[in-house]
């Protein structure tokens, strides 16, 4: 009909780009990933864009692989790397940004993979507001200086559910940063 509507990306699905986002989120719908979305040697990308104002829900239970063809190597032979963790920048697994507040759940699936590689990058970053709650039960892997594995801004009127693991590597990276109000319980379970 030509109207807008839910997306699902299937398990065979994928979604792959050389610029930008990957999938956007800019209806009043909802969002599964159940394939593979991703970029390969492109700054400011994404692998989701979710814009705040709009009503819906993004679950992920396949992979958001946002990566780069640079591997960090150990020079001196003394088991730790050496120089940069990664060369690229401004990469996001999935962002939520925009005017307005977002209205539904933001949720990583137990076999949900979300690995990101590249400086003043994110795994998960919400810097609009979400009326909804925040859901890892997933592993969230980012690598890069200056790196988040979840990066929480514009507040939460929900909950935050931390299960799986999320990890970040490099220089000043943090695995979870909550900076925002959140209304409801902050419950980590993971690593």
């Amino acid at each position: 009909s030509g109207a807008p509507d839910d997306l699902t990306i299937g398990a065979n699905g994928s979604v792959t780009v050389t610029t930008g986002a990957a999938v956007t989120l800019n209806s009043n719908n909802a969002l599964l990933n159940s394939g593979t979305v991703k970029t390969n040697n492109a700054n400011d990308t994404a692998g989701v864009l979710i814009e705040g104002g709009r009503t819906g829900s993004f679950a992920n239970s396949g992979a958001i692989s946002i990566t780069e063809d640079y591997t960090a190597e150990d020079t001196n032979s003394n088991g730790v790397v050496d120089g940069a963790y990664a060369e690229g920048t401004g990469r996001y697994g999935v962002r939520l940004t925009g005017p307005g507040t977002f209205v539904g759940n933001v949720a990583n699936a137990p076999t949900g993979q979300i690995s990101v590689e590249g400086n003043n990058s994110f795994g998960v970053s919400l810097e609009s507001m979400l009326q909804g709650n925040l859901i890892n039960e997933g592993a969230i892997n980012v690598i890069g200086d200056n790196t988040f594995g979840i990066r929480e801004t514009g507040g939460i009127q929900g909950r935050i559910r931390l299960q799986g693991t999320i990890q970040a590597q490099g220089g000043g990276a943090q695995a979870v940063s909550i900076e925002g109000d959140v209304s409801g319980p902050l419950a980590i379970y993971g690593a």
